[in-house]
């Protein structure tokens, strides 16, 4: 027997089960789900700051409020990101 043989084998080439695969979609849409769960719990300390707090942090009390309103599988960080940049390519 060469060491060629042993390269490759029918286990090594194997696609993951359908199982396996539906547990990983599952897993990544309970992880998002959870993660933009969370991060809308943490607007409330967005709308705690009045206007100049949000400013010094590239933000609007709009920003904020647009944020909210998204929809509830939507992570609110990346809008609120998004705006943030928007918002400082203006003041420049």
């Amino acid at each position: 027997m060469s060491t060629n043989d042993c390269i490759y084998s029918p286990a090594a080439t194997r696609r993951p089960s359908a199982l396996a695969s539906l547990f990983s979609l599952g897993t990544r849409i309970v992880t998002s789900t959870a993660t933009a769960v969370w991060n809308r719990r943490h607007l409330q300390r967005l709308d705690a700051m009045d206007k100049r707090m949000l400013q010094d942090i590239g933000l609007t009390p709009d920003d904020v409020a647009r944020a909210r309103l998204s929809d509830l599988g939507t992570d609110p960080t990346s809008l609120l990101q998004h705006a943030a940049d928007q918002n400082i390519r203006r003041s420049l």
